[in-house]
């Protein structure tokens, strides 16, 4: 790991969460030049391509399961039984496997003997953990992405996303505590079509310059927040989440789009933080700049480290 940064960069109005969190994203720092090199340009050229066009946009955004769909729509609007979501949760092996996982961890173990049906699980972890577990499996089959270069890439989305996830459960106030739950994990379905387009841009060229430029970091969070929103509307996600998505882009801060905000960049500092990027007093320093209290900061900090691994 590298060494925190000087002082003089963490700074008021000096510090770049959003270029930092890609030097981690991608494993290295940006060469800050205002150029972009030849991936780049690619990349960013089928990016304007893509949110102009809905039919190329579609063929990047993957599919949402159905059968996770409508679990996490049944348990939104508390429309079914316990018989009715365990009928629906058998069909997806996966999501079974870790309900089972889940309601045998200690947390909601109640007897030494383990329990081994679905039915019996539901029951135990309750329909808001199982609602949140539904949201994890919806995300998981859409971060499917590997590549050797990016080998990381996914997965630290993968981590961002949940502690997103949480983070927004943990300042959601009076809003539904899994919608803001389900709108954390998916705030940055945007990166991951940045992402498939990086793959793209290697796999079909010999291009073999890296993505390194400021601009081109830039970029990608301009970018990825247009795409999520569009990814959000392409999945006829309800109303309260794409309007959220929508404040993402336009930097409006109010409703769900604030608890977004603020537990979007919360966590960028956690990750920088966690990567000896910032010691803990620079990364609150930061925060409190950007309007943000150290007690709520250090309550999201806890709530981040305090989840249960999925």
């Amino acid at each position: 790991m590298t060494d925190a940064l000087p002082r003089s960069e963490t700074e008021a109005g000096q510090i770049d969460l959003a270029s930092a969190f890609y030097d981690v994203m991608f494993g290295e720092k940006n060469t800050s030049t205002s150029k972009l090199n030849d991936v780049e340009t690619e990349v960013a050229n089928r990016l304007v391509d893509l949110l102009n066009n809905s039919d190329e946009l579609v063929s990047l955004i993957p599919p949402l399961s159905q059968i996770l769909t409508q679990l996490s729509t049944m348990l939104r609007e508390d429309t079914a039984s316990i018989s009715q979501l365990n009928e629906l949760v058998m069909k997806d092996v996966g999501l079974s496997a870790e309900l089972v996982k889940l309601a045998n961890s200690p947390i909601f173990r109640r007897s030494d003997v383990p329990l081994a049906d679905t039915e019996t699980a539901i029951r135990t972890v309750g329909f808001r953990e199982l609602a949140d577990l539904v949201s994890r499996a919806i995300l998981k089959n859409v971060v499917k992405v590997k590549h050797i270069y990016f080998k990381l890439f996914g997965q630290q989305i993968w981590n961002h996303s949940l502690a997103c996830a949480v983070a927004c459960k943990t300042l959601g106030g009076d809003f539904d505590r899994s919608e803001a739950y389900f709108l954390g994990l998916v705030h940055d379905i945007g990166k991951i079509v940045i992402f498939r387009c990086l793959v793209d841009a290697f796999a079909n060229t010999k291009l073999m310059a890296k993505p390194g430029s400021k601009l081109f970091r830039e970029l990608m969070t301009t970018y990825s927040k247009n795409l999520s929103y569009q990814a959000s509307l392409e999945w006829g996600l309800p109303d309260r989440i794409c309007d959220a998505l929508d404040a993402q882009r336009n930097d409006s801060q109010e409703g769900l789009g604030l608890v977004l905000h603020e537990a979007n960049l919360i966590c960028e500092v956690h990750m920088l933080i966690g990567f000896n990027r910032l010691d803990e007093c620079q990364g609150l320093e930061a925060l409190l700049e950007l309007g943000i209290s150290e007690e709520k900061a250090r309550n999201v900090f806890a709530a981040i480290d305090g989840m249960l691994d999925p």
